[in-house]
C-alpha cells in the first residue's frame, strides 16, 4: 500500500507500521555530500536521524561501488584504472568535503575472529567484502584501493561511530520513495536493517556528473549518467543481498517503505 503524507515539516517524525519515519527536507540540491551509515541496525537514533543515507558500509560501500563502476566503464585498451586510483580517492573525498562529511563505523567487539587487513573491524559489510571478495565482483587488488581510501579518511575527520549492542534485527526496511528516512528500532525497541536505495539513487544522480567533471580521464563518460546510476543501483543491490546472505539474515522479511513526503 502506498500513501503520500502531504505538508509534514522537514526533520518531523511520522510514525507508520511499528516504524518511525523521518521527513527529510527537499531531495532538491547537492545530495553528493548527504551523510550515510551502514545498514547495520545497531545504531541509535541521533546517529540515525543525522544519516539518512543507509547502505552497506556507509561511505566504504558507496565507494566500493563508485569503485567497481569505474572498473566496468574504464575496461579499455588505452585506460588503467590502477593509474587513476590515486584521483578517484581524492576527488571522492572532496566532493563529499573531504572526511568531515565521511561516516563509517566499528564496534564494541569488533569480530575477535577477522584475522584480515579490514581497517573497520566490526563492519559486517567491510568483514565480508574481505573474507568473500569474489562475491562482491572484487578482487584483492580491489580491497586495497578500498581499504587505502577508508585509513585516509579514517586519518583525517571522517566520523567513526562505535556500535555497542548484539545483532537483534528481525527485518530489512528497503526505502523506496523519496524524502523518507526510516530509524533502526521499531517502536517495540526491535532493531531492524535499513536501505535508502530511493536517496542512494538521487544520490548517485547528483555524484556522478560532478565526479566525471574532476577527472579528465573520465572525460569519455560525459552524458552517461543515467547509465552511471543505473549500473551503480545493480551493484549495490548486490552489494545489499550478497552481505545481508553471508551474514546470515538473508531470510528477514523486506518492508518495502512506499510512503512519499510533500514538503
Amino acid at each position: 500500500m502506498e500513501r503520500d503524507f502531504v505538508n509534514e515539516e522537514p526533520n518531523s517524525f511520522v510514525g507508520w507500521d511499528g516504524l518511525t519515519l523521518q521527513v527529510l527536507k527537499s531531495t532538491q540540491g547537492d545530495l553528493s555530500k548527504v551523510l550515510a551509515r551502514c545498514v547495520d541496525g545497531r545504531y541509535d537514533l541521533e546517529d540515525a536521524k543525522e544519516a539518512p543515507l543507509a547502505v552497506p558500509g556507509a561511505d566504504a560501500g558507496i565507494f566500493a561501488v563508485v569503485w567497481s563502476v569505474l572498473k566496468e566503464v574504464l575496461d579499455q585498451p588505452d585506460v588503467n584504472i590502477s593509474d587513476l586510483k590515486e584521483d578517484i580517492v581524492t576527488w571522492y573525498m572532496l566532493i563529499r568535503w573531504w572526511s568531515s562529511n565521511l561516516r563509517f563505523h566499528t564496534d564494541n567487539h569488533e569480530h575477535s575472529n577477522d584475522n584480515s587487513p579490514n581497517p573497520l573491524k566490526g563492519c559486517g559489510y567491510m568483514w565480508v567484502l574481505h573474507t568473500s571478495t569474489g562475491k562482491f565482483d572484487l578482487w584483492e587488488k580491489d580491497i586495497k584501493v578500498i581499504d587505502k581510501f577508508v585509513e585516509g579518511a579514517k586519518n583525517g575527520w571522517a566520523k567513526v561511530v562505535k556500535l555497542t549492542w548484539g545483532h537483534k534485527e528481525v527485518a530489512v526496511a528497503k526505502v523506496l520513495k523519496p524524502n523518507v528516512n526510516v530509524l533502526n528500532m521499531t517502536n517495540e525497541g526491535q532493531q531492524i536493517f535499513v536501505y535508502n536505495r530511493a536517496l542512494l539513487e538521487q544520490f548517485f544522480s547528483a555524484f556522478w556528473p560532478e565526479f566525471i567533471n574532476m577527472i579528465q580521464a573520465l572525460e569519455s563518460l560525459r552524458g552517461q549518467k543515467d547509465q552511471l546510476v543505473s549500473r551503480s543501483m545493480e551493484i549495490m543491490d548486490k552489494h545489499v543481498s550478497t552481505t545481508l546472505s553471508l551474514l546470515g539474515a538473508g531470510d528477514k522479511p523486506i518492508i518495502e517503505v512506499k510512503y512519499t513526503f510533500l514538503v
